[in-house]
């Protein structure tokens, strides 16, 4: 019979060669054996018949290592032809890959061997083998002490456990071949990658190193060389605590080892494994695999718990308007100008107020606060006012105006209770005018009312001091300027035109408080009086230097009456200056 191309024997491949080609691709070296157990829905004679004749086709690779007792099955490879078949490849060029040799094949057929036993006994376990990538697929390059590593494992494994948790290890498989320099190689790129955190990039978690070798004295070697070079990772690091908690990055790291690289399926049923506690063994594979997972699943939970509590927080601050304005007043927020300046200076005003308190919110605050938690952000969480103003509705106004009216109504009795108490000062009468004319007290001003009311009357007293001192002064002053007066104007109003002369230059009028300010007491050193400036420098209620001159052809005393200074007679001037010290007139 001529033998076929490899052409027409790829065209007639069934479903069977198919799904063999695939599993030698994937996993390089298959015995006949580990094709029949993982093939086990085909019968092993029709196996054995299929690779008997992919063989003769090229189209599989095949040898019988040498044993030393009894004969070993036969070791399958795909050839180039098939591996460029399943992976939809052209074939490369030069020629057909030689035979692997006898130490290659050995090693790969062990591999293949522990992939067979999580394939189908790791069941048995709890365990499910989920992906099984051997070197090629399974390295991973990452940048550490300033170069370029790479990290590049017999296999890497994913399983999943009974309730569906990925599992994830790195294999190393030594077959007591490997020297100690080789194996530090190893170890100081597993210490070196999880000191990098270099599996953030491809991993939810460090996958677990299991140590596959044949003696027990090789895996204990193996963990106390790999925990000599974490140490000197961890001390090394300055971030050792960092963000992964306590133990930096290398807490996210587990290593485990166990002698029966030659009895695969010893270390997937017995307590056989050690791993860097080096407490003599004990552990099973399900055991290492959990530790490498466990700090995952900490700060997993750790999230989720914090991600409850801030749903529980959102919650509650979306249906309870007092919680969302306490955590706005504890963020600190403020909003830009735009935001409220929608609602008119009063609004913006009503609104600041209404933040700025802790008391409980009546209903109709609650209607005003709804228009503020339109302005913000859609998560209550944020706390922060949209990038845009956003337009108040028609119910957003009229609850802002009925705010405003509410507060102007309770900011007026405050202040009328106050003057009660107090006496209507400066402070009062100014914040007064502010209110008649439309306007709103803000926070500060709302605070500071008492305290300002309490030291208008301390003023008022110290005004009133001075204008009685002031008093005995001008009339000895009266007296000696007496001839600066016309005779006319002394005949007509007697010693009164002299008051007005006096008066005009030593009292002076405060520009802002409307208040009469007077000259400063005069200077005593022992008993010698010295005469101070002549005229006041300060206001005695504000502070304030911005004093006009004292004219009284420009003075108003009470609502609708004009003092003009010819007419004044002297009981006038001292009825004007009483109401002034006795807060009963102003200017």
């Amino acid at each position: 019979m001529r033998r076929q191309s490899r052409h027409d024997a790829l065209a007639a491949l069934t479903d069977t060669d198919r799904r063999l080609l695939t599993l030698l691709a994937e996993q390089r070296v298959l015995t006949q054996t580990q094709l029949e157990r993982l093939l086990a829905d085909t019968p092993a004679r029709t196996l054995r018949y299929r690779t008997e004749r992919l063989t003769r086709q090229g189209l599989v690779g095949r040898s019988r290592p040498y044993r030393d007792k009894g004969s070993a099955p036969f070791h399958y490879w795909p050839t180039r032809a098939s591996d460029a078949f399943v992976r939809g490849e052209p074939v490369a060029r030069g020629g057909e890959r030689a035979e692997p040799n006898p130490q290659f094949l050995h090693h790969a057929e062990r591999l293949s061997e522990l992939y067979a036993l999580l394939q189908v006994q790791a069941p048995t376990v709890g365990l499910h083998l989920h992906e099984f990538r051997r070197e090629g697929e399974a390295r991973e390059v990452f940048r550490a002490d300033g170069r370029e590593r790479a990290l590049a494992p017999d296999a890497l494994i994913h399983l999943r456990d009974e309730t569906g948790r990925g599992l994830l290890a790195f294999v190393e498989l030594d077959m007591g071949t490997m020297s100690h320099a080789r194996l530090k190689t190893k170890a100081a790129g597993y210490a070196a990658y999880a000191a990098q955190a270099a599996w953030t990039e491809r991993h939810p978690f460090c996958p677990c190193l299991l140590f596959l070798t044949t003696t027990e004295t090789r895996a204990v070697a193996f963990l106390k060389l790999l925990n000599g070079l974490l140490d000197k990772h961890r001390r090394s690091s300055s971030s050792y605590y960092g963000d992964w908690g306590r133990g930096g990055t290398l807490a996210w790291f587990a290593a485990a080892a166990c002698a029966h690289a030659r009895e695969p399926e010893r270390t997937l049923a017995e307590a056989c494994w050690d791993d860097l506690a080096l407490a003599g063994g004990g552990l099973t594979l399900a055991d290492c695999l959990n530790k490498a997972r466990a700090a995952y699943d900490a700060r997993r939970a750790r999230l989720e718990a914090d991600q409850r509590v801030r749903e529980e927080q959102r919650d509650r601050l979306r249906t309870h308007p007092d919680s969302r304005r306490a955590y706005l007043l504890e963020k600190h927020v403020r909003f830009p100008g735009e935001h409220l300046a929608q609602f008119g200076e009063a609004g913006a005003t009503a609104l600041h107020l209404l933040l700025d308190s802790s008391e409980p919110m009546s209903d109709l605050e609650r209607d005003a606060f709804a228009a503020i938690v339109r302005q913000l952000d859609d998560d209550p969480l944020e706390a922060e006012p949209a990038p845009a103003p956003v337009p108040p509705t028609w119910a957003d106004t009229e609850a802002v105006a009925s705010l405003v009216d509410v507060y102007r109504r309770s900011q007026r009795a405050h202040m009328d209770e106050l003057a009660r108490l107090y006496g209507a000062g400066p402070t009062l009468r100014r914040d007064r005018q502010q209110l008649a004319g439309g306007g709103l007290l803000g926070r500060y001003s709302c605070d500071s009312l008492e305290e300002r009311a309490k030291r208008d009357r301390e003023a008022r007293e110290e005004q009133e001091r001075l204008r009685l001192t002031y008093l005995d002064r001008r009339e000895r002053e009266a007296r000696r300027r007496k001839h600066e007066a016309g005779l006319a104007a002394r005949l007509a109003h007697g010693r009164s035109a002299v008051y007005a002369l006096v008066d005009r230059d030593q009292l002076r009028i405060c520009g802002r408080c409307d208040e009469i300010v007077y000259p400063p007491d005069p200077e005593r050193r022992g008993t010698i009086v010295y005469q101070t400036a002549s005229q006041p420098s300060r206001c005695h209620f504000c502070g304030g230097s911005e004093l006009a001159p004292w004219d009284l052809a420009y003075l108003e005393y009470g609502p609708g009456k004009r003092l003009l200074g010819p007419d004044l007679t002297s009981a006038g001037i001292d009825g004007l200056m009483d109401d002034y010290g006795n807060g009963r007139g102003r200017l």
